[in-house]
Formats: structure tokens, C-alpha cells, sequence
């Protein structure tokens, strides 16, 4: 493991899957969803330094904020190369619904998971009335025309010939008999 800015630690690169990313000396780095991980909490940790830094405004700070604001920056750019490290993709509805107003992001699972319970209900819902549908279509044709009549399925040798099913009306194989 790799210690990290405010104390922070993450694996070495390397471990899991992830994206390459070629260098400008030709090297090729693998980065992984944990190094993304990472690089984002390190982020969130610089702009909360800065955030101290700010509160504390001094003259003597100034330089410490710009050092803070680059390796801010630093960070970033690590991020942006590793774009391709995770093929998740984050809705905006959750980003402009819930994250800019400083809601929780599990309400918008939560959320979600209540319109899918919703609508699995609703097409159960249409499941059973087809159901109820096909069942009386079928007993009003039965109390209409009767029952059906017999259905002896003969299978097909290849040949030319047909064999019905063992014990099926006593005929064993028929010759050219129609399809």
C-alpha cells in the first residue's frame, strides 16, 4: 500500500484490472478503479486543506495555498488520465438531483428502486389479466366447440417416413404420409 495525502492509503498500482495508459517516455501504466478511488478522496482532501487555508487567511499562507492549488491541480490531471480505468458511468440525474443539492446519493438508489418495484408491479399486473384472458378465451372455446379432438405428433425419420410416438394409436410408421 501506498500512504497518501491527510493519511490516507490506497494498493499499489498494478492490482485488479484497469486501464493502460502509455506514457510520454513509451512506459505503460496500468491504473486501476482503487488508484481512481484514491486519486478522488486525495482531491476531495486538498480542497478541504485549502478550504483551512482559506479560512485562514494570512499572508504567510499564500505560498502554502499555491503549492495546495498546483498539487490540487496535480490531482486532477491524474484523474483525467485514468478516464478510462472504470467502465461505470454515473447518471446526471444523480449528479444534478441529488449530489449538487447535498442529498444523499443513496436516496437515488432508493428512488430508482422504488419506480422498478412500481413497474415490475405493473407488468405482473398485465402478466395475470394475459393469464386470465388466455384462460377464459380457452374455456369458452371448449364450452363452444367442445373439447379438442386428439393431436398424434409423428416425428420425422429422415427418410421419407414418420414415426408417431410409442403407444400412440397403434400405427408404428406411416410412408408418405402428408406433413
Amino acid at each position: 500500500e501506498v500512504e497518501g495525502e491527510g493519511g490516507t492509503t490506497r494498493p499499489n498500482a498494478g492490482e485488479g484490472e484497469g486501464a493502460e495508459q502509455t506514457t510520454e517516455a513509451g512506459a505503460t501504466t496500468k491504473h486501476t478503479q482503487q488508484d481512481l478511488e484514491f486519486e478522488l478522496i486525495s482531491s476531495i482532501e486538498c480542497l478541504r486543506q485549502l478550504g483551512i487555508i482559506l479560512e485562514n487567511s494570512k499572508p504567510e499562507n499564500e505560498a502554502y495555498f499555491f503549492q495546495k492549488i498546483n498539487k490540487l491541480v496535480e490531482h486532477f490531471q491524474r484523474v483525467h488520465d485514468m478516464q478510462n480505468a472504470v467502465d461505470e458511468t454515473v447518471p446526471v440525474a444523480l449528479i444534478q438531483d441529488y449530489l449538487d443539492k447535498g442529498l444523499n446519493p443513496e436516496l437515488y438508489t432508493k428512488k430508482r428502486l422504488e419506480v422498478a418495484e412500481a413497474l415490475h408491479q405493473q407488468n405482473k399486473g398485465r402478466v395475470d389479466s394475459l393469464k386470465l384472458l388466455r384462460d377464459n378465451v380457452q374455456s369458452e372455446i371448449q364450452r363452444r366447440l367442445g373439447p379438442p379432438a386428439e393431436v398424434t405428433f409423428y416425428t420425422a425419420n429422415g427418410d421419407g417416413t414418420y414415426t408417431a410416438p410409442s403407444g400412440a394409436n397403434g400405427a408404428a410408421s406411416s410412408e408418405g404420409a402428408a406433413t
